[in-house]
């Protein structure tokens, strides 16, 4: 469930990140194209997504633990999308790759005891 939540906040902050004027991005990649043809409200999107993750994580961990860790994850995720998302370094398949391989080291983690 918490590498559900860390996507989802990287999710909402790739949102947000992305709606910004002051940045100059090329929209070079073909998921960005696709968000801004299908989504008129990202920045409200990107927000909401973080808040209902935030408050997942305080149903999970309790509120202050939730909302720190929470604003935590927020701070790493923004940070690591402002440094490494103009370099196009990494590629969409291999975001994909890693959310997957956590998702499914989660539930063996788990349900394996």
């Amino acid at each position: 469930m918490i590498s559900i939540l860390f996507s989802l906040i990287l999710l909402g902050s790739f949102l947000s990140y992305s709606t910004s004027t002051k940045v100059n991005l090329s929209e070079n990649s073909a998921l960005d194209v696709r968000l801004n043809n299908a989504f008129k409200f990202k920045n409200q999107l990107g927000w909401m997504i973080v808040f209902i993750s935030i408050l997942s994580f305080t149903l999970i961990l309790g509120f202050t633990s939730g909302i720190l860790i929470g604003l935590f994850i927020y701070a790493i995720s923004i940070s690591l999308l402002v440094c490494i998302y103009p370099l196009h370094i990494v590629k969409t398949k291999i975001v994909v790759l890693f959310i997957f391989i956590s998702i499914i080291s989660e539930f063996i983690l788990n349900y394996a005891s």
